[in-house]
């Protein structure tokens, strides 16, 4: 599946950049953001619509509050129940105003699919068009993840907090940054995802940063 175009937008891409790697500073979001690469089989996979869901996840724990540098990002984990189907990662920001309402996402950018082969612990690079995406965004801001399957592929537990679920399958915008394309179809399942998305903080050295706006 190609992946979507970019829209000219407020999104901040670091291109042509070289970074203090020593400087960089390591997150996780997503509901199993604390496992890291870890990840723990939760349960069964989600059945409505035979697993063609979109899910985010808005909660304080999964997500990540932006500092003043610029952030890559490089893992997406999570535990398979299928050795078929794909996965397809997001990141957006939430502005707290309401679960539900898709107007209160911005998609910022979708990752390359990820085709399924084995079932347990999977472990990939999160990239775009073959690399790692890099995306610099106002301090303070609230960064989330989220993913698309197209058939149960992660499963979950029934604890957890309530997330945005939208079971009429890939609701992600064909553009960026742009909402959902549909409000959830449910936004009060309290419920925990094997998956999360890896990344870091990165300072980039002064004498070779290009820092490129899009708007």
């Amino acid at each position: 599946m190609p992946s979507r175009s970019f829209a000219f937008a407020t999104l901040l891409l670091l291109v042509s950049a070289s970074f203090a790697e020593a400087a960089s500073f390591g997150f996780y979001l997503g509901d199993d953001a604390a496992l890291g690469l870890s990840m723990v089989d939760r349960g069964t996979p989600d059945g409505a619509n035979a697993g063609n869901v979109t899910y985010a996840f808005p909660n304080a724990a999964a997500s990540f509050t932006v500092g003043s540098a610029a952030m890559r990002l490089t893992e997406v984990n999570f535990w398979s129940d299928s050795t078929s189907g794909t996965v397809t990662p997001f990141v957006a920001t939430y502005n707290g105003l309401g679960i539900a309402d898709r107007l209160n996402y911005s998609i910022l950018l979708e990752g390359d699919p990820i085709a399924v082969t084995s079932t347990g612990v999977n472990n990939h690079a999160f990239t775009v068009s073959g690399a790692a995406p890099t995306i610099a965004l106002p301090p303070g801001t609230q960064l989330i993840a989220g993913f698309h399957q197209s058939l149960g592929v992660i499963p979950f537990s029934g604890t957890g907090t309530a997330d945005y679920l939208n079971i009429n399958g890939d609701v992600v915008p064909a553009t960026f940054p742009n909402p959902f394309t549909q409000n959830a179809t449910h936004s009060a399942l309290t419920r925990t995802y094997a998956f999360n998305v890896g990344g870091g903080q990165l300072i980039p050295e002064p004498s070779t940063a290009l820092l490129l706006g899009l708007g």
